[in-house]
């Protein structure tokens, strides 16, 4: 599996989990944020540990179908203003 170089020690052994790990662990620990809708999903967003986790919810069936982790950077990038981290981090 190729590895970000963007990735700290925490998100990469998260990417480095299955699936179903990573969902249990994103809805133990992970903070909700907001959420957002494309055409066949439900994207919710987390903040886990010092990285953000976007569970993908497929909506016919209400299953998640895709993890995808990511850096403060790219947060910023996708959800620009729609979101304050900081209140997430204080």
């Amino acid at each position: 599996m190729l590895v970000a170089p963007t990735m700290n020690k925490e998100q990469q052994k998260f990417e480095s989990w299955s699936l179903i790990e990573q969902a249990e662990y994103t809805l133990k620990f992970g903070v909700f944020i907001t959420h957002r809708v494309d055409k066949k999903h439900l994207i919710k967003l987390y903040a886990v540990d010092d990285f953000f986790v976007e569970l993908w919810y497929r909506h016919f069936n209400n299953h998640i179908d895709r993890i995808r982790s990511f850096d403060c950077d790219q947060i910023f990038h996708r959800y620009g203003d729609n979101i304050n981290i900081q209140d997430i981090f204080s």
